[in-house]
C-alpha cells in the first residue's frame, strides 16, 4: 500500500476501533462514514468497525448484495432494524423517531460505494430493549445507562458491580439514586474475596518494604533479602489471584427491565478478554507471576552479570510493565474511559495509589539493571527507595481496598 495507505490505515484503525463506542460501532466512527448515516437502521452492531478496518486491510472484494431486491446487504436487513435512523438526531435525542422515506432509503442503498460494499459484512440483529446507552473505552463497556419500564434512569457501572454489588436506579422525580444489591449469596462472596485480596496486598507490600529497608540499610545478606521479597511475592500473587476471582465471580447485569444483578455458579477460572475489568486483574495477576520468576531467579548464586539482567531484571521490568497496564485499564473502568480526577471516590483513590506504586516499581526496576563493565547497579540508592515507597503504596490501597465493600 506504501507508506501513505499504511498510515491511513492506522489512523483509520486508532479512530474507529480505540475511541469509538462499542454498542454503535464507535461514536467517532460515524463522522467517518457519512454514507452510513443514511441507511435506515438505528446503529451498526457492535464490531463492525472493526469488521470495516479489517476488510480494507485485506483489500477483499466479496461483499453481500447491497441494492434493492439482492439477497443480503442492507435491503435485507431483519424489520426490526428499519424504521429509525442510523444515528440520533437533535429531534431522535428527544425520543422521535421516525423512518425516513422510501426514496431517501434507496438512495442510501445505490450510493453506497463499492469499497464500502466490501467493508459491509456483518450480521444484523435486533435491536435491544430497553434502549441503552453505553461508555467505555474501545470494545470495553464500563458503564450502561437505560430507562426502565417503569420511568427514570438506572446505571449499571462495571466497578460498582464487582466491588460492591450494586447498580442504581433513580426513580423519575427522585432527587436520590436507591441502589438495587445482589443476593445474599454474591454479597457474602465479594465481601469474603475482598477481604482476602486486601490483606495480602497489604502484607505482601509490607514484606516487600521490609526486604528494601534491609538492602539499603546493610543489616542483612542477598539471600536474607532474597527470602523477604520471595514471601513478598507469594502474597502478592495470592492477592492478584483472590482479586481475579472476584472478578470472575462477580454478580451479571441482566439487561432489560427494571435491571438486575445475577449471581452465577463459583468458578475458579474464565477467559472474558473484553471486560475491562478482567483484563486488569488478568494482566495484575499475570505480573506477580513475572515477578515470582525475578524473585526465585535471585536466589541463584555466582552469576555474571549478563545473566542477572537477563535472569533478574529483564522479568523485573516486564512484571513492572504489566502493573502499569493493569492500572491503567483500571482508570479506563473508573473513569469511563476519559481521563478523570475524582477524589470522593474511594475506587479512584485505590486504582490512582496502586498506579503510583506501581511507577515507583518501576523506577526501581531500572535503575536496578547491572552495568556489565563494573558489575554495579545503575543507582542502588534508587532501587531500593523506590521498591520501599512503592511496596508501600500498595499496602496503603489494600488498606483502602478494605473499606471497598458492600
Amino acid at each position: 500500500m506504501g507508506p501513505v495507505g499504511t498510515l491511513l490505515t492506522v489512523v483509520v484503525t486508532v479512530v474507529v476501533f480505540f475511541f469509538g463506542k462499542p454498542s454503535t460501532a464507535g461514536g467517532n466512527a460515524a463522522a467517518c462514514l457519512p454514507v452510513l448515516r443514511q441507511c435506515p437502521v438505528p446503529a451498526l452492531p457492535p464490531w463492525s468497525g472493526s469488521t470495516l478496518v479489517g476488510n480494507t486491510w485485506r483489500g477483499t472484494t466479496r461483499h453481500p448484495p447491497i441494492g434493492p431486491g439482492e439477497g443480503g446487504g442492507i435491503a435485507a436487513i431483519p424489520p426490526a432494524w428499519t424504521g429509525h435512523v442510523a444515528h440520533p438526531t437533535a429531534e431522535t435525542r428527544r425520543g422521535s423517531h421516525h423512518a425516513p422515506p422510501p426514496q431517501a432509503a434507496a438512495t442510501a442503498r445505490q450510493d453506497v460505494s463499492p469499497l464500502l460494499r466490501s467493508c459491509l459484512t456483518f450480521s444484523a440483529g435486533p435491536v435491544a430493549q430497553p434502549e441503552q446507552r453505553a461508555d467505555g473505552a474501545g470494545p470495553f463497556t464500563t458503564r450502561l445507562t437505560w430507562r426502565p419500564p417503569g420511568g427514570g434512569t438506572a446505571v449499571w457501572e462495571s466497578r460498582l458491580a464487582r466491588r460492591r454489588g450494586v447498580l442504581a436506579l433513580r426513580p423519575h422525580g427522585a432527587a436520590a439514586a436507591r441502589h438495587i444489591r445482589a443476593d445474599a449469596v454474591a454479597i457474602a462472596r465479594l465481601n469474603r474475596l475482598n477481604v482476602i485480596a486486601a490483606i495480602a496486598f497489604v502484607i505482601g507490600g509490607a514484606l516487600f518494604a521490609a526486604g528494601a529497608a534491609v538492602a539499603q540499610f546493610g543489616s542483612g545478606d542477598a539471600t536474607e533479602c532474597a527470602s523477604i521479597y520471595f514471601a513478598g511475592g507469594l502474597f502478592f500473587s495470592t492477592g492478584g489471584y483472590v482479586s481475579l476471582l472476584q472478578v470472575i465471580n462477580a454478580p451479571r447485569h441482566e439487561g432489560g427491565g427494571e435491571g438486575r444483578l445475577v449471581t452465577g455458579g463459583w468458578r475458579w477460572w474464565s477467559y472474558e478478554p473484553m471486560r475491562v475489568d478482567w483484563l486488569s486483574t488478568f494482566v495484575l495477576f499475570a505480573g506477580t507471576l513475572v515477578f515470582a520468576v525475578d524473585l526465585l531467579d535471585s536466589f541463584l548464586q555466582g552469576l555474571n552479570a549478563h545473566q542477572v539482567n537477563r535472569l533478574i531484571w529483564v522479568p523485573d521490568v516486564i512484571g513492572c510493565a504489566l502493573f502499569l497496564v493493569s492500572g491503567h485499564l483500571g482508570f479506563v473502568e473508573v473513569c469511563h474511559g476519559r481521563p478523570c480526577l475524582r477524589p470522593r471516590s474511594l475506587g479512584w483513590w485505590i486504582v490512582a495509589v496502586n498506579q503510583f506504586g506501581s511507577g515507583l516499581f518501576m523506577i526501581s526496576a531500572l535503575a536496578a539493571y547491572t552495568r556489565p563493565a563494573t558489575d554495579s547497579l545503575v543507582n542502588a540508592d534508587i532501587a531500593n527507595w523506590g521498591t520501599l515507597t512503592g511496596a508501600l503504596c500498595f499496602s496503603l490501597a489494600g488498606l483502602l481496598q478494605l473499606g471497598e465493600h458492600p
